[in-house]
């Protein structure tokens, strides 16, 4: 054991390996014993705990292609039409969970709803997951920052509920390390990460402030393409749905006032504000300020001609969840990667700070119980600011390098 320690000691402090340790193995405990309770019952049985499905928001995506495929797409963008349904399909009251997502994520919940919904849910999250691994190693993502980033708590949660979380944080990564060299794969990645934008809202910006048009327009045309195909396959009245009555529940969603379960796991300064005692139009302003705020530094970021790419891609990653005013923390996959990209740079010395950045999407909703606070906008700068440290460093370090082999020559 003494040998171990000290063969950890240039990766950190043994006290530090040892938080680790313990902290993840005691929210994985938790994690595990509130899954067995949710199970317990079996498929189609409401969860003691949650009083929703044991799939969790699996179990809408896959109701929501069951509605579909019967012609009744309406109900699916009608609250109560919606609850009812599945109300009636599972025959247990269950939590309400409405339906809010675009049209686009139709493309993906039809096809999975010919499936029985245990088998669909874990071919989703199966599927999701090997797709991740896979995008990230076609970006020319390490091995250990891969592992180190897809095994943090947003993916456990993200799996969990059986949400976008992986799938769209490994598109936005890899369409931001691949926009470089390949704009128009990256301009891809990102278009299809609009099925659920809060990872990668703030991308468009850095492209183009870094002048990668090809890739901004890619991604455009990428949105627009699968935008036109469910406007011509479910009819336009599909995105009018949206946009009047799925934005009208988001709304209520967001405004409705703290405490609310899922505020505990959402990522937003804006509810972190309203937990902290403000009122809407107040948190609001204040989140705007921020938002404006975030993206400048992304904007400054992509000028940057030598910046690190790992610490840009973790500036960029963590600032797009800044902005967004609905986010939760299985949103945060892109965010894990990033601090799992700051720790590589540090040579894989872990710190303390490291070890809370890397588990807050597991213990925010502790924290927040527990304060009647939400912090996780706070914790989300705490690594941007590291990022941001670590790229401007890098571009010192370059300038430095460069200006010492002219002088030589």
């Amino acid at each position: 054991m003494m040998e171990l320690i000290k063969s950890l000691r240039p990766y950190g402090g043994a006290w530090v390996w040892a938080s680790l340790v313990v902290l993840t193995g005691a929210i994985l405990w938790l994690t595990i014993s509130v899954e067995e309770i949710n199970w317990s019952l079996g498929a189609f049985h409401p969860s003691p705990l949650s009083h929703t499905m044991p799939e969790e928001d699996f179990s809408n995506l896959w109701s929501a292609g069951q509605l579909v495929r019967m012609g009744k797409l309406d109900w699916l963008y009608s609250a109560n039409l919606f609850q009812e349904w599945k109300e009636n399909r599972f025959g247990s009251p269950l939590y309400v969970n409405d339906w809010i997502y675009p049209p686009t994520v139709l493309l993906v919940g039809v096809p999975l709803s010919f499936l029985p919904l245990v088998p669909a849910y874990l071919l989703w999250d199966i599927g999701t997951l090997a797709i991740a691994v896979c995008l990230l190693r076609y970006a020319r993502l390490s091995w250990p920052i891969l592992i180190v980033g897809l095994a943090a708590p947003a993916t456990w949660r993200s799996l969990i509920l059986g949400q976008y979380g992986v799938v769209t944080g490994a598109l936005v990564v890899a369409g931001l390390l691949m926009a470089p060299r390949y704009p128009i794969r990256a301009g891809i990645m990102l278009g299809l990460s609009t099925i659920k934008p809060q990872q990668g809202i703030v991308v468009p910006i850095a492209w183009l402030a870094a002048h990668y048009w090809r890739a901004f327009a890619v991604a455009a045309a990428t949105f627009g393409i699968l935008s036109v195909g469910v406007g011509l396959w479910l009819g336009s009245h599909a995105w009018v749905l949206f946009l009047v009555q799925s934005s009208a529940m988001a709304r209520e969603i967001l405004n409705a006032p703290p405490p609310q379960p899922y505020i505990g796991t959402g990522v937003s300064v804006f509810w972190m504000l309203r937990t902290m005692g403000s009122g809407i139009a107040p948190a609001y302003a204040v989140h705007c300020i921020f938002a404006v705020v975030a993206i400048f530094f992304v904007y400054r970021a992509w000028r940057i001609p030598n910046a690190e790419p790992m610490a840009r891609m973790a500036v960029t990653a963590c600032l797009s969840l800044i902005i967004t005013p609905y986010g939760f923390a299985y949103d945060m996959v892109a965010y894990s990667i990033g601090v799992a990209a700051i720790v590589a740079n540090n040579k894989w010395r872990l710190r303390f700070v490291d070890v809370i950045l890397w588990l807050w999407p597991a213990y925010c909703p502790v924290v927040t119980v527990v304060s009647g606070a939400l912090f996780t906008p706070l914790i989300i700068l705490v690594a941007a600011t590291q990022a941001w440290n670590q790229m401007v460093q890098g571009e010192r370090s370059m300038l430095d390098y460069r200006r010492d082999r002219n002088g030589d020559e």
